[in-house]
């Protein structure tokens, strides 16, 4: 079992809903009805605006305080959603049990409470502007890209997985406006975020090293 979302592709002739952001979307969710909500049901109205903001939606998330280990769960959408942009699919699958997976609106509304104002910021800047890519060119790129910071969302480094979700959700939301100075900007924030996960594993490795050693 499993969830195809929509495509953020239009057919020939037919008039897409009239597009809403990602905060006004959340806005939506966090004031339905239920004590809980699906991913799915989070996920579907999002995917007709554009996938590259289902990319940012699991970025966001683990931007937000959670216990040790949750990353493991959380970077792994990340990867999924980023793959299948790699693939240059025009739709986004999810396996059923994370599609089905319910979130409490109480989460939800403190996920808005810690992303939502800084998703408005950059909402209000972000334009289609010097776009370097054509068709799927983009996808592709970003996709890529979104594989690697997910594997390292996914792996418990201490301070070494917000730099990369906050890259890949700069990505996802650049890509769903088309705008060429904060897909820049999200591929420096990128660069750095990895460097400094991979300094903080090497830094780990080398205190190991000299414990094991000095042991020895």
């Amino acid at each position: 079992m499993s969830a195809e979302l929509l495509d953020h592709r239009a057919a020939p002739g037919v008039t897409k809903p009239a597009p809403r952001s990602l905060s006004q979307l959340l806005d939506a969710v966090a004031a339905g009805d239920g004590a809980t909500v699906t991913v799915a049901v989070i996920i579907e109205p999002i995917a007709t605006r554009s996938l590259g903001l289902i990319l940012a939606f699991f970025a966001l998330l683990n931007l937000i305080p959670s216990p040790p280990g949750t990353t493991l769960v959380l970077g792994l959408p990340v990867v999924l959603v980023a793959a299948q942009f790699a693939l240059g699919r025009q739709t986004v699958w999810l396996p059923e049990r994370i599609a089905r997976h319910e979130i409490s609106r109480a989460s939800i509304r403190k996920f808005q409470v810690h992303a939502l104002p800084w998703v408005q910021r950059l909402e209000a800047v972000l334009k289609p502007r010097y776009w370097p890519f054509y068709g799927q060119q983009a996808d592709r790129f970003i996709g890529l890209v979104c594989i690697i910071l997910g594997l390292v969302i996914v792996f418990p480094i201490p301070f070494g997985n917000a730099g990369p979700a906050l890259a890949a959700a700069i990505l996802g939301l650049a890509l769903s406006e088309r705008d060429g100075i904060w897909l820049a900007a999200g591929c420096v924030a990128a660069i750095l975020s990895i460097l400094l996960a991979g300094s903080i594993v090497a830094t780990a490795a080398w205190a190991a090293s000299g414990v094991l050693h000095a042991g020895g």
